[in-house]
């Protein structure tokens, strides 16, 4: 779990046992000062609890002039469930949305004999479904260019920019080689979830790749 997750997660969980509707900030001075052993810094808090609006998953109506937080917290219904059914982890929350893809491997070896073969988390998409090559590209060009802003690692920075960019040349060949979109296309959906900021961007992401090998 990212930094920005967990802190995220201790926020929701604090807020969670609270009756009242308290600042933010007084997370800090309530026993939230230590996530993971290391201290949270205003910083930190702000870009967790803005991660959290962005999610919907914490009301974010700012009620004083020059705040950067909502003057008061309170958890939406999405939150409560997030708390409920995921202990507050906004990495499972996300996760959740991500589309199912019919993704077997269908070898045909005679009459009636098949293999199909299935991945554990993400599956490869290897069936006969044809690719969308025009919204993948679209889609993949939208991911790439909001890369800087979703809190990847550097090295799943990296990866993700790679992919993209074998996606949109391969999109870009005179007969694109389905097989190995869907196999890119598929690398790619398994870095998405990792964001750790860019909530409801990286959801569109996600859906709009997704919906490519629909």
């Amino acid at each position: 779990m990212s930094r920005s997750a967990e802190v995220a997660r201790a926020f929701l969980l604090w807020l969670s046992k609270r009756s009242d509707q308290p600042t933010p900030e007084s997370f800090l001075k309530e026993g939230g000062e230590l996530v993971g052993g290391q201290q949270v810094g205003e910083a930190e808090l702000e870009s967790a609890v803005q991660r959290l609006v962005d999610m919907k998953l914490l009301n974010g109506k700012l009620t004083a002039w020059g705040r950067t937080m909502p003057l008061r917290s309170q958890l939406t219904g999405d939150g409560r469930r997030c708390v409920d059914d995921f202990d507050g982890d906004t990495d499972a929350w996300d996760r959740r949305h991500m589309p199912t893809i019919d993704q077997s491997v269908t070898v045909t070896a005679g009459r009636d004999a098949q293999v199909a073969a299935h991945a554990q988390n993400v599956n490869q998409v290897q069936n006969s479904t044809q690719v969308d090559v025009g919204k993948l590209a679209e889609w993949t060009r939208t991911a790439k260019e909001s890369i800087p802003a979703l809190g990847l690692t550097e090295e799943q920075a990296e990866e993700a920019r790679q992919v993209s960019q074998e996606i949109l040349a391969e999109t870009e060949a005179s007969v694109p080689d389905q097989s190995k979109l869907k196999t890119l296309g598929t690398r790619l959906l398994t870095i998405l979830p990792l964001a750790s900021a860019g909530g409801t961007l990286v959801k569109l992401l996600i859906d709009g790749i997704g919906g490519a090998f629909a």
